[in-house]
């Protein structure tokens, strides 16, 4: 389907949302762009799901975004993955703009497949053309290969019988090397026509599924778009008094109305806690005080309500990753304020930096905002909006996903803002939230049904008063075994000595029971390079049958990461994680768990088929299937016809509970719930609690994590604290250690100290067993194989203060030249530049990425063969010559952020704008897309978990695995997952701008170029020269 703004004209330039899209369906394909250069055996797959993205974006949007998104595709392929990966992409760019702009015009495969063959014949001619401009570099690489392939097919020779065979492939081959312009053209044409048909027909599958273009927040169409005020068709923003006379709201797919006579008035100095359950329409109230436009009444005030400007209306929304726009900190908090000259903006930062520290940012002001935790991504978007002194806060479940610490300072921030005059809403499902605040209003099915002091409303007061207690409440319990036996199987006898009575009478047959084992676990982000983080140290637990364990602590602690290695998806850079004294990296999906993000984890188009694949149940019965379909739904509290839904038909409430039937179908012997309750109203929190305890008392395992301890007292009989990637038991360590006491701690044995959380309780003494504590002596950790793309160092350099666009230049010039003149000398001229620029930026050995042992296999198989056709030294120096080519795209990457990148290409495609062409607008995009890449990749992670997950489960359901033609309809599935995904976020984003006072301009400022860049340019300069004479006297 096509967007609205499909239908603006062309002139006009790009909105905030076109903008979000556009650059986020860059990002992903040019993840997968990376992915395809990266691993060239699923070359084809890759490239195919890099086409729909653009298609998408050639479907639903106009031509000018279309634009827009191939420019910033090829451009920041080329940035991150060098001139092969920009080649492959702008390959994709051209087929998936074409398939679009034929899908939006209705025509079918017969139509595609023939501008399938054009597409061909043109890239084809553009591959030729450009094998003909880099004339030595053709000959050198055809070269290379015919010696590899020639010294193959001598061998042949000592086959009997077998020199007629020899004789013809030796022919072929010349053959192939003398008309390289008929073959080469021949298979760019035939791979393009696959990739256009099998596009085009995975482009009309994900279209079904998604209604992309129509997928924007409905309510978002209703705002006056980004550059001004909301609503009221006033100029000026002046939001108070607000009045709300009888609105009432309903969705055009939708015969219930979502709002219903609501009549509110709203003052400065006002701290409102707007409460009700999920669907009551609390989120839709809040985008009309915002300023959507209503279905019905009328909407007060004096002036506009001057969404994301200054003294207007700022709004916050839940998911804090999605409203913070910029690339740093200081970056962000600054987004859309544009300052009039240097003393406006001398202010601008004094009144940055003082709101920073006022939300606890003011050191991390230079972070980069993706290494932010959610509560501090919460109260950097909070430090942006009181940026603009908005005279109305809205919040809308902004706590959901923050840490207790982290919801007690920004509850008393909504009060001391209202104490200074500012107008705060803040919409909550959790009425305990109320207790700070000067009014409650409480909806229910889009209905006010309270509207006064929250003390007046009886409910209020009976939650604060159940909050309280389920915080005090002393339920938790340890009760553990040993580290030294925990992977070994002992009897249920043993089991219910722990009072697991119940639990232990349904397990197997023979009375056997697996525990969860974890020994001196420490982990590492990125180990053994300049990057390298510590996440976890020395984590030792157990988890047994039937027990059920909290595990809380502030966000960014590292609860996420722990519960990946428990489900066997992440392997402990030291120590073991252990399921029945099998190492979880083997028996991955055998322990369930089920993310924040719960789309990710859906990749079927109906919910029914996604437990079923979730269940491993494909081998049985169409009957068998429907009932393990209907038990799960029923289990989780969803009616069974909700089998047939569609899954981007559902609320996000809806599919978590939906990945949760998922996961009991599958009947792990572990289930970790992330953030289960995240959102989640009274009621299904009861239900969900109900759930696990019933999950529990037959034996199944859990493992929550959550910030969130309501109702969990009575189900955890374990409660353990994550602090500072530490595990501590609260009730044996009532004062936690500072981080650097923490990092210094040494182990004491006897007491739950640092690593030991599990004790040696009595009904484990009773059974003779001895008491071991001590973990694994920690091996040398291994850096895994990963050829990963360069990022820029953790340090400063000389290279790294000079301009990006001076580092492209100087590289795009000695690259070219080497391209064109690709000699010995011509190698060692760059590789020796290369060098230099290395030892000045202070480059490691440890930056390097590791190749993966079938790369190097690869080469060493090519290696013999070009030895064994004489062509050794060819294919060296071609090697030589990818090298060079890889090592220089490598510094550019290694020395410069990425938020610099666009500003400066921006300044390179300057002369562009004589012709129109809107270089201000790629620019935006390109800063998109760069934005965009770590969370594409962060994404495909979790599929990729996903996917591992349920191939356990299929294989061990099945006994084997599944056929051919299902592969075309999981690629389907996941692609289809993936621009789901993305496409929400984009939308998304394009309204945290929209709210952030839209799109800022580029500074009008002119590159600063001091003398590390003359001394680039110089240095570049006379290397060319040097290879340019070099050339002409020595060839």
């Amino acid at each position: 389907m096509r967007s609205d703004c499909a239908d603006c004209p062309r002139r006009t330039p790009l909105s905030a949302v076109e903008i979000a899209n556009t650059g986020i369906m860059a990002g992903l394909s040019v993840a997968l762009g990376v992915l395809s250069t990266v691993f060239p055996v699923f070359q084809l797959a890759f490239q195919v799901a890099a086409i729909v993205p653009i298609a998408m974006v050639a479907t639903a949007f106009r031509f000018r975004a279309t634009l827009a998104v191939v420019v910033a595709a090829i451009v920041v392929s080329g940035a991150v993955g060098g001139a092969l990966t920009a080649a492959q992409v702008a390959q994709s760019c051209v087929i998936g703009a074409s398939i679009g702009a034929l899908h939006r015009r209705g025509v079918g495969r017969a139509g595609a497949g023939v501008v399938g063959v054009f597409l061909g014949v043109f890239l084809g001619g553009v591959t030729v053309a450009l094998l003909w401009l880099f004339e030595q570099s053709r000959i050198l690489f055809l070269e290379a290969m015919r010696s590899g392939l020639a010294g193959y097919v001598k061998l042949l020779a000592y086959v009997p019988g077998a020199s007629g065979v020899v004789e013809q492939a030796t022919g072929l081959l010349d053959v192939f090397l003398r008309y390289w312009w008929v073959w080469v053209p021949v298979m760019v044409l035939v791979g393009t026509f696959a990739a256009t048909l099998v596009s085009f027909i995975l482009l009309g599958a994900v279209l079904r599924r998604l209604h992309y273009g129509s997928h924007c927040d409905r309510l978002e169409v209703r705002f006056i778009p980004s550059t001004g005020g909301v609503g009221d068709g006033q100029d000026f923003p002046a939001p108070l008094p607000l009045e709300l006379r009888g609105v009432s709201f309903a969705y055009e797919d939708e015969a219930r109305a979502v709002l219903t006579d609501v009549n509110l008035r709203f003052e400065a100095g006002e701290f409102v806690v707007i409460a009700g359950a999920n669907g009551s329409g609390k989120s839709t109230l809040a985008s009309i005080i915002a300023g959507a436009t209503p279905g019905g009444g009328q909407v007060i005030s004096p002036g506009s309500r001057g969404l994301g400007q200054v003294g207007g209306t700022a709004f916050l929304t839940q998911r804090s990753e999605v409203q913070v726009v910029g690339d740093t900190v200081w970056e962000d908090i600054l987004w859309g304020l544009h300052p009039a000259d240097a003393s406006q903006a001398h202010e601008l930062h004094a009144l940055a930096r003082r709101y920073l520290e006022r939300v606890g940012l003011a050191e991390k002001s230079e972070l980069q905002t993706r290494r932010l935790s959610g509560g501090e991504l919460q109260r950097l978007a909070l430090a942006g909006a009181l940026m603009r002194a908005p005279a109305v806060l809205i919040c809308d479940e902004t706590t959901a996903m923050v840490d207790p610490a982290g919801r007690e300072r920004l509850l008393s921030i909504f009060a001391e803002l209202a104490a200074e005059g500012t107008c705060v809403i803040h919409i909550t499902h959790d009425l305990c939230e109320a207790a700070g605040a000067t009014r409650l209003v409480r909806i229910e099915a889009g209905k006010v049904i309270f509207d006064g002091p929250p003390e007046g409303d009886p409910e209020c007061a009976q939650a604060v008063r159940d909050g309280r207690s389920s915080l005090l409440g002393d339920a938790f319990s340890v009760a553990s075994l040993p580290p030294s036996d925990a992977g070994e199987h002992h009897s249920a006898e043993a089991f219910a000595v722990q009072g697991n009575r119940e639990a232990a009478q349904r397990l197997s047959p023979d009375g056997q029971v697996e525990h969860l084992w974890l020994s001196g676990v420490h982990h590492y982000y990125d180990v053994l390079t300049p990057w390298e983080k510590p996440v976890l140290h020395d984590i030792d637990c157990i988890v047994s049958p039937g027990q059920s364990v909290l595990i809380t602590g502030e966000n960014g602690s590292g609860k996420s990461t722990l519960a990946r290695i428990m489900a066997g998806l992440v392997t402990p850079t030291w120590g073991r994680c252990l399921l029945a004294n099998r190492p979880m990296w083997t028996r991955v999906g055998a322990v369930g768990i089920s993310h924040q993000f719960a789309r990710l984890q859906l990749l079927r188009p109906t919910v029914g088929e996604d437990i079923v694949e979730a269940a491993g149940a494909h081998g049985l019965s169409e009957d068998e299937r429907a009932l393990v379909v209907e038990r799960a739904l029923k289990s989780v509290g969803l009616p069974v016809s909700f089998a047939e839904r569609g899954i981007d038909q559902l609320s996000g409430g809806q599919m978590r509970r939906v990945v949760l039937a998922g996961l009991l179908a599958s009947k792990p012997s572990v289930l970790i719930l992330d953030e289960p309750f995240a959102g989640l109203d009274r009621q299904a929190r009861h239900h969900l609690v109900s759930l696990l305890a019933a999950q529990r008392r037959q034996g199944m395992a859990l493992i929550i994590i959550s910030h969130d301890v309501e109702g969990l007292v009575g189900l955890c009989d374990r409660h353990l604290l994550l602090e500072n990637g530490r595990l501590y038991d609260p009730s044996d360590l009532p004062t936690l250690p500072s981080s650097s006491e923490a990092n210094g701690m040494s182990q004491v044995h006897g007491v739950s100290q640092v690593s030991g959380v599990t004790q040696v309780s009595e009904a484990s003494q009773s059974l003779g067993r001895s008491e071991q504590t001590a973990s694994p002596r920690k091996a040398r950790p291994h850096r895994p194989a990963s050829p990963s793309m360069p990022r820029p160092l953790p340090w400063d350099s000389g290279i790294s203060r000079m301009w990006v666009g001076t580092k492209i230049l100087c590289w795009a010039a000695l690259s070219t030249t080497v391209l064109f003149v690709p000699t010995w000398l011509s190698l060692l001229v760059s590789a020796t530049v290369l060098a230099a620029a290395s030892f000045v930026a202070r480059v490691p050995r440890s930056a390097i990425p590791r190749f993966p042992l079938w790369f190097w296999a690869g080469m060493v198989g090519g290696m013999v063969g070009a030895w064994l056709g004489d062509g050794l030294l060819i294919f060296v120096r071609a090697f030589v010559l990818t090298v060079v080519i890889m090592w220089g795209t490598a510094i550019i990457l290694w020395t410069s952020p990425p938020s610099a990148f666009p500003a400066a290409i921006r300044q390179l495609l300057a002369p562009l704008r004589w012709v129109g062409m809107p270089v201000k607008e790629w620019a935006h995009v390109m800063a998109m897309t760069l934005k965009s890449v770590p969370l594409m990749r962060d994404q495909s992670q979790s599929i990729s978990d996903t996917l591992a997950m349920r191939h356990y489960v299929l294989r061990h359901a099945q006994g084997g695995s599944e056929g051919g033609p299902r592969l075309f309809s999981h690629l389907s599935d996941v692609v289809t997952a993936s621009l789901s995904v993305a496409a929400q976020r984009a939308n998304d984003l394009g309204r945290a701008m929209s709210m952030r006072g839209g799109i800022p301009p580029f500074p009008s400022t002119s590159p600063t170029v001091g003398w590390r860049d003359v001394s680039g340019v110089m240095v570049t300069l006379a290397a060319v020269l040097g290879i340019v004479v070099g050339a002409t006297y020595f060839s």
